[in-house]
């Protein structure tokens, strides 16, 4: 995989000061676990913000995110793999995506489904929604709870892509049988990874 610090933003001449990871189709990976790997996710503030991880499994870090998100206007691109999907993941990808400085606790903003679907994963709230981790944010409790961090809204509970494998996965607290049902045909989650890239104008 080539690490790049060159600025994946169109005619942007910015350098970065940290490693850009990108896939084969110049997507950057911010985000990438796999059960083989078992690094762990649960974390506190800082290790979120300043990045972690190794060259299989890995979390880019909040405060580089910001700054990436903040450059240009970004898409994202979410992956899943299950263990019955034959090596195969589940893809969907949103119209924008940014997040806010860490004084709003890097509050998220996310645009509309644009392509793909996960089955029994609920489309985030688009707006407003605070990172939190065991020791810092306004679900911290939560985080404590499934040992993670993510960003936890009131009104989804259910979304969480960092709690220990193979936990990592909504369905567990399923309140339906459709949504049961739908974790059992997939089986445990095997791997993750959440990816940006510029939205680019026609």
């Amino acid at each position: 995989m080539e690490s790049l610090s060159k600025s994946p933003c169109p005619n942007s001449k910015r350098r970065y000061s940290f490693d850009i990871r990108y896939d084969s189709d110049g997507w950057v990976i911010i985000e990438k676990r796999d059960v083989q790997n078992n690094l762990s996710f649960e974390r506190e503030w800082k290790e979120y913000k300043q990045g972690f991880g190794d060259t299989k499994s890995w979390y880019l870090g909040n405060s580089k995110i910001y700054e990436l998100t903040n450059e240009c206007v970004m898409q994202l691109q979410l992956i899943i793999e299950f263990e019955n999907g034959f090596g195969k993941g589940e893809m969907t990808i949103y119209e924008t995506f940014k997040i806010e400085p860490e004084g709003t606790n890097y509050r998220i903003n996310i645009g509309k489904r644009r392509i793909g679907s996960i089955a029994g994963w609920d489309d985030p709230e688009q707006t407003g929604v605070e990172f939190s981790t065991p020791n810092r944010g306004p679900q911290a409790n939560r985080a404590r709870l499934r040992k993670s961090a993510f960003w936890y809204s009131a009104n989804n509970y259910y979304n969480d892509l960092h709690s220990p494998f193979p936990d990592a996965h909504w369905a567990k607290f399923a309140l339906s049988p459709e949504q049961d049902q739908a974790y059992q045909n997939r089986g445990k989650i095997v791997h993750i990874e959440l990816k940006i890239k510029p939205v680019v104008s026609n």
